[in-house]
């Protein structure tokens, strides 16, 4: 019976030796290990980059924990876990007081937001931020002016940008896309179901897209002719095989076309972005 006791004894002491041993060579080498986390997320190994701040955290009793926060954060967000990504850096918001990085975390948070449109949200965040020059600056008034855009509030958009850019050329041209935006967003998905249903392929010639409107104008005209023909050569019986086909592509041409409006005036607006953005990188 001592016999047990006694090796139960040692195996407790050789056990707390090794978990002693673990933390103290742990607490030795944290530095090191936030460093490789640090590299890991540069080459773009997220996952290992994710895991050795998680490490760092746990064993680190405090070391460096916002910008292991940040890091996890920064990880996810490029592995596109955005959840994930918004949570840590909420995480990392509340564990430092320093309103430069608060800042910094904000933007970040913010650019989730705006990846996931969530317009108002961004917004919500933005306006937390308080800057009134330098990058930082910078960053907040170009996320506001993309806010602003993704909500079609495109004269608060003008003025965000306006306010980038000091030279009359650059500001014609920016109001010139900013107008153009505004045009395109008039296009109107449910106008374009209601013209394809009056008429096949209207909705569609409505939204740009000729080439579907004919395709859809000739499929639906030929249906229909072949049912009126038939209930004409044969009998009004015989025509109503016909009338599943043709309504499968009535309907679906009008659907077609509120949702070929939609991409549409999304990728145009996509295409003016990107043109907007280019001269306020250029001219800012």
């Amino acid at each position: 019976m001592k016999m047990n006791c006694l090796k139960k004894q040692l195996i407790y002491s050789v056990l707390i030796f090794n978990l002693f041993l673990a933390f103290s060579i742990q607490a030795q080498d944290i530095a090191g290990v936030f460093d490789l986390a640090n590299k890991m997320k540069l080459e773009g190994n997220y996952e290992a980059s994710i895991k050795l701040y998680q490490r760092v955290s746990f064993f680190g009793d405090g070391y460096k924990n916002t910008e292991c926060l940040i890091g996890t954060a920064d990880s996810y967000f490029n592995l596109k876990d955005y959840n994930k990504a918004a949570e840590f850096y909420e995480f990392a918001y509340f564990s430092t007081t320093n309103d430069s990085l608060k800042n910094l975390i904000a933007l970040s948070k913010s650019a989730i937001f705006i990846y996931n449109k969530k317009f108002l949200e961004a917004l919500q965040e933005l306006f937390s931020i308080e800057a009134e020059e330098g990058s930082v600056a910078k960053a907040k008034n170009i996320y506001l002016a993309t806010a602003y855009y993704g909500l079609n509030r495109f004269n608060d958009c003008k003025t965000v940008l306006f306010d980038l850019i000091s030279d009359t050329v650059s500001k014609t041209q920016l109001d010139k896309l900013i107008k153009r935006a505004e045009r395109a967003q008039r296009k109107n998905p449910k106008t374009a179901k209601i013209l394809s249903m009056i008429i096949p392929g209207m909705g569609q010639f409505y939204a740009g897209d000729i080439k579907n409107g004919i395709n859809s104008l000739l499929i639906t005209s030929a249906f229909m002719y072949l049912m009126v023909n038939t209930s004409i050569q044969y009998s009004v019986f015989e025509a109503t095989s016909v009338l599943p086909w043709f309504s499968r592509y009535y309907v679906g041409g009008f659907n077609r076309a509120q949702t070929i409006t939609i991409n549409r005036v999304e990728d145009r607006q996509y295409q003016i972005y990107l043109q907007i953005m280019k001269i306020v990188e250029q001219k800012s």
